[in-house]
């Protein structure tokens, strides 16, 4: 039975194997799309009270 040698040390290991990148770019993904939201909000508010300012 051969014996299976461990694998090289010198191969440099993916950062993607970590969980790190993805926990900080769902992070991100999150908080971009709140302050999407948060960016149509104020702008529909604006229009809205623009729309009534001229109604009165």
């Amino acid at each position: 039975m051969p014996s299976m040698s461990p694998p090289a040390m010198g191969q440099p290991r993916s950062p993607w194997h970590s969980p790190v990148p993805y926990l900080f770019g769902g992070l991100a993904a999150m908080l971009g799309l709140i302050a999407f939201a948060l960016l149509i909000l104020a702008c529909s508010y604006w229009r809205l009270s623009g729309r009534l300012d001229n109604n009165s």
